[in-house]
């Protein structure tokens, strides 16, 4: 048996006095850099609340306004903001925006697979692909049929996804 790095140190901060572990640092934290690492649960679900309110009263605009910013918090804050990017997505398409709800699905799948969320990638990946030959943005069609490949080719997406996107577009995907 032998020891990586991390079981090494991992066994060394055992064997430290507690108060070494627990003594707080002589550097200042910055409140606001604080609150932005950790936004405040309770103000994005009010966003969503309100987002969500708005849409289903048919103010798509308004409603558009509130999901981008939880996308900015969440982007902010280095979280996963692949739902949040989807809500856009979809407002873009009842808006009849097909570009801007394809950069929002890009969006989507650079998060999802940021925070390993493979399933999430390729339904990004497949839509954005569909908005952009949709646009005849072929190029940036191809990219994402081949991105999406890849991902497939991985094993990291179910063959039910795999059959249903295959049953929607002609493009070969394995």
């Amino acid at each position: 048996m032998y020891l990586t790095r991390s079981t090494l140190a991992f066994a060394m901060a055992a064997l430290l006095p507690l108060s070494t572990l627990t003594a707080q640092s002589s550097a200042p934290v910055d409140p606001d850099a604080a609150a932005l690492l950790n936004p405040d649960p309770t103000l994005i679900g009010q966003l969503w609340d309100s987002a969500e309110r708005l849409r289903s009263e048919g103010r798509l605009a308004e409603s558009l306004a509130e999901y981008q910013e939880i996308a900015r918090i969440q982007s902010e804050a280095f979280q996963n903001a692949a739902r949040t990017y989807w809500m856009l997505a979809e407002i873009h398409y009842a808006l009849g925006d097909d570009r801007s709800m394809a950069r929002v699905l890009d969006s989507a799948a650079d998060h999802a697979g940021r925070f390993g969320d493979h399933e999430t990638r390729a339904r990004s990946l497949f839509e954005a692909a569909v908005a952009y030959t949709k646009i005849k943005d072929h190029r940036a069609a191809k990219e994402r049929f081949d991105a999406l490949r890849q991902l497939i080719d991985s094993g990291s997406v179910s063959g039910e996804m795999v059959r249903g996107f295959q049953a929607r577009t002609p493009v070969p995907l394995s």
